[in-house]
Parts: C-alpha cells; sequence; structure tokens
C-alpha cells in the first residue's frame, strides 16, 4: 500500500515537473516570437511619440485615466495598438507623480484588465517591454517594480507563471535608488585589488562596459567629452569608475586607451559580479549614479538623464 502511494506522489511530481518544463517551453516560445514581431517597433521613437508631463499632476487623472476603456467588451483586441499607444501615455505622466499614486494606478488598471485574459497579458508584456526592456528610453525600474510586485501577488496568475516574475523581482531590487549600492572589488589598471565603497568622492558614477560593445566606446567618449562632468572630475566632486565585468583580461589591457586617463578603470577577473547577480546589468552600458555615502541617487538612468542631473 505504502509503494502504492508512493508511486502516484511520484507521479505526480512527475506531471507537475513536466507541466512546469512545458510552461517555460512555450514561455521562452512565446517570448521570442513577440520578440520578433516587435522588432518592426522602433522602440527609440517611443519618447517622441508619448505625452511627457513634468509638472505635478492630481492623484485622480492617474487613478481613473483608464475609466473610459471597456475591457470586458470582446472587440478591444481588436484595438491593441490604440491599447498601446494609451499605455505609452499612461507611463508618460507617472513623472509628475508620486510613487504611491503610480504604485495604486497600475494595481487598479490590471485589476480591471484582468476581467478579459487577452487584454491582461497584452499589458502584462508591455509594461515588461517598456519599463524593463534595455531598449526602451522609457525603462524604469522604480516604476516596474511596482508591476513585478502586483505579479506575483495576484490571482490571476498561476504559481508556474508568476515564478519567472519573482525571479526578476529580486533581481530588479537590488540596488535601487536611496539604497547602499552593493559593494566589490575589481582590479585597477595599476593591478591592485580596489573596492567601491572605499572611493571617496562627493558622487561616483559607476559604468559597467564591454570593450566589444560600440555603444560603450560612444558613452564613454560622450561622457569624457562633457565640459562640466570633466570640471566636476578634475574639482574631486566626481569620480567616474569604469568596471569591465566580462571578457579576458587581455581585452580590458587592450581599451584602457579608450578610457579618460582621469577616471578609475577597473576589471572584474573572476566575473564574479555577474556570476553572483550583484546587479541587474540588462545591456552595456549600464550606470549608478551614488553619492558619498554610497547610495544610489539614479539607477540604469539614461545618458541622457545622467548628464541632466547635473545640469538641474
Amino acid at each position: 500500500m505504502y509503494f502504492y502511494i508512493l508511486q502516484n506522489m511520484m507521479k505526480k511530481i512527475n506531471l507537475e515537473f513536466f507541466c512546469f518544463v512545458l510552461w517555460c517551453f512555450l514561455f521562452l516560445f512565446s517570448s521570442c516570437t513577440a520578440k520578433k514581431q516587435d522588432e518592426d517597433i522602433d522602440l527609440q521613437q517611443v519618447k517622441e511619440n508619448s505625452i511627457q508631463v513634468s509638472q505635478p499632476i492630481s492623484t485622480s487623472t492617474l487613478i481613473h485615466y483608464w475609466d473610459d476603456y471597456n475591457f470586458k467588451n470582446g472587440e478591444i483586441v481588436n484595438n491593441f495598438p490604440v491599447l498601446e499607444q494609451a499605455l505609452i501615455n499612461f507611463i508618460g505622466l507617472f513623472p509628475a507623480s508620486g510613487k504611491e499614486e503610480i504604485s495604486s494606478s497600475i494595481r487598479t488598471m490590471l485589476e480591471k484588465a484582468a476581467v478579459n485574459k487577452e487584454v491582461f497579458n497584452f499589458f502584462k508584456d508591455k509594461y515588461e517591454k517598456y519599463l524593463y526592456d534595455a531598449a526602451s528610453p522609457l525603462r524604469n525600474d522604480v516604476y516596474y517594480l511596482s508591476v513585478l510586485e502586483y505579479l506575483v501577488s495576484t490571482p490571476h496568475l498561476s504559481n508556474i507563471e508568476k515564478l519567472r516574475y519573482k525571479m526578476l523581482l529580486e533581481l530588479v531590487n537590488k540596488n535601487m535608488p536611496d539604497s547602499v549600492i552593493t559593494d566589490f572589488n575589481f582590479l585597477n589598471i595599476s593591478g591592485e585589488s580596489q573596492s567601491l565603497h572605499h572611493i571617496q568622492s562627493t558622487n561616483k558614477l559607476l559604468l559597467f562596459y564591454d570593450p566589444a560593445c560600440p555603444h560603450c566606446a560612444e558613452t564613454i567618449a560622450e561622457i569624457g567629452q562633457d565640459p562640466n562632468i570633466n570640471t566636476l572630475v578634475n574639482q574631486g566632486k566626481l569620480k567616474i569608475v569604469a568596471i569591465c565585468p566580462v571578457g579576458e583580461i587581455k581585452q580590458w589591457k587592450a581599451y584602457r586607451q579608450n578610457i579618460p586617463s582621469n577616471w578609475i578603470n577597473g576589471f572584474d577577473k573572476n566575473a564574479y559580479l555577474m556570476k553572483k547577480k550583484l546587479y541587474d546589468i540588462k545591456a552595456f552600458p549600464t550606470l549608478f549614479l551614488i553619492d558619498e555615502k554610497n547610495k544610489v541617487i539614479l539607477k540604469d538612468p539614461s545618458l541622457e538623464q545622467f548628464l541632466g542631473w547635473f545640469n538641474r
């Protein structure tokens, strides 16, 4: 009898495991398909076509933004381009709103969309595309955190569906603004081990780069040529720490001519940062602006946002 019970338990476990593997396969397949379809959409034009609001708006504007959309209507799935533009404009209101208002409005609209599984999945995927995709000019981990917090707690997704979002939530939560940035050691150009936290400055820019990345070279050159940034660096008010966390040490040494001499250039020779996933590095380059107490000011800002912070 015990053998029979054990056998049934094993069958159940195997079935659940099979379902999980199948779900992962379907998820990856659908994700790749969706990505291929989205290749026709130029993400860099998104910001130009969206509403950008800088002045504070009322709480009701954000909470009631989706009131006129009837997600119960089955015909709404034929208007996904309209919904996508509406979502872009909705995200465009976030900078003029408070954190709690943003979080509450996201939960409200996703609950409203949950009456239609297809619409709910559409918004779920588009939030990731615009707020988390490295190529999106609207990407913002602070905003996407609210989406993930909802997705891991909602009854509208199965436990298996939530697994990926739980992992993403853990990753996104790392090194958020106002938190103390994760410390690590790196090899500097003199061959010495150095710690990020021990670098003293009013502000620090942590820049992760890959020598094989053309966009990294462009970003490094643009920051290095900015007169305001150079003045702050020369005055000792800003230290720029450029870290190569990938590749071979020979590549890093060969690339050092591309790093300005008044920057700190480092290499993670054991690939510790990437192996341990200490940082959420979606793409290269990835930037972090840090204060004198090693607290994060800006997480993964665009170059425009980083330069704009010093020209406020």
